[in-house]
């Protein structure tokens, strides 16, 4: 784990990347079968030894590399009983490499329900000032993502796509400024999209929604965070300006505190030859 974590701040470097907030189930990293040897079926690791690894690694990784990478510890739809948990650890560690919580998963088989442990877990983060995600109406109906925004009290949505179909929620999403994670190569892989041609996210962009270009999981896409900036220049034929918009959006609805991501944004604009 400490490996990887280092090596991503690495390639997150190497594309010229300057802040990164990496998501991770820290649930799903811990090695839950019996080791032969300890005559044990306790895990090896706790969820908790999962995230002081990873933030110390990178925080090694971004300090070698000169770049910035924070964490969001994500809950897992299939698995309500980790919720708890998964908060407390956002409240321990937040301030301390970990910046915001997220929920991903199958929306269909898996919704958001009221007063779920979902539910709790997010209104304890707003309560506690940690900053909120939800993958919503990416594969799953437009109604997630006005759950998440109403429920989960989301400040941004993962992917969104489905957002085209319900015009007052995309004009309640425009007004309020609501951050929409766009990712095109994944959208296209996992079959949420039918194809880049009519990509929802093309009218995020032309109508002035508050968007960003990201790489969603780049191994398993085999996509990085310049290929997705080179295809929407390529195959949407957006120019320089709205690619620098991405990005400023992107760092404007970061969750790191307000004087870091005001140097970030400064950092981005001397980047960009903008000021």
């Amino acid at each position: 784990m400490r490996r990887c974590a280092i090596e991503f701040c690495e390639d997150q470097a190497s594309q010229g990347v300057l802040y990164t907030e990496v998501r991770f189930a820290p649930q799903l990293m811990i090695d839950k079968m019996p080791i032969a040897t300890q005559d044990t079926s306790s895990p090896s690791l706790t969820s908790d030894d999962v995230v002081q690894i990873l933030l110390d690694a990178f925080a090694e990784g971004s300090k070698r590399n000169g770049i910035k990478v924070k964490s969001i510890l994500t809950l897992s739809r299939p698995n309500p009983e980790w919720a708890a948990e998964t908060v407390e650890l956002c409240k321990k560690y937040f301030g301390k490499g970990v910046v915001g919580l997220d929920i991903a998963g199958d929306e269909t088989f898996y919704p958001v329900k009221p007063n779920d442990e979902f539910v709790k877990a997010f209104q304890e983060a707003k309560k506690f000032g940690i900053h909120r995600t939800a993958h919503a109406g990416e594969a799953g109906p437009v109604q997630n993502i006005r759950e998440s925004l109403d429920w989960l009290s989301a400040e941004r949505i993962g992917h969104g796509y489905r957002l085209v179909e319900d015009e007052e929620l995309f004009n309640r999403v425009k007004r309020e400024r609501i951050h929409l994670e766009v990712c095109p190569t994944s959208s296209i892989l996992t079959g949420s999209v039918a194809s880049f041609e009519n990509h929802p996210a093309k009218r995020f962009i032309n109508e002035g929604l508050n968007f960003s270009i990201n790489s969603d999981d780049a191994l398993c896409c085999n996509s990085n965070l310049a290929d997705e900036y080179k295809l929407v220049y390529n195959e949407w034929n957006y120019d320089f300006p709205i690619l620098t918009r991405a990005a400023l959006n992107a760092a404007r609805s970061s969750f790191l505190p307000e004087d870091e991501k005001k140097q970030l944004i400064n950092d981005l604009k001397v980047a960009y030859g903008i000021q």
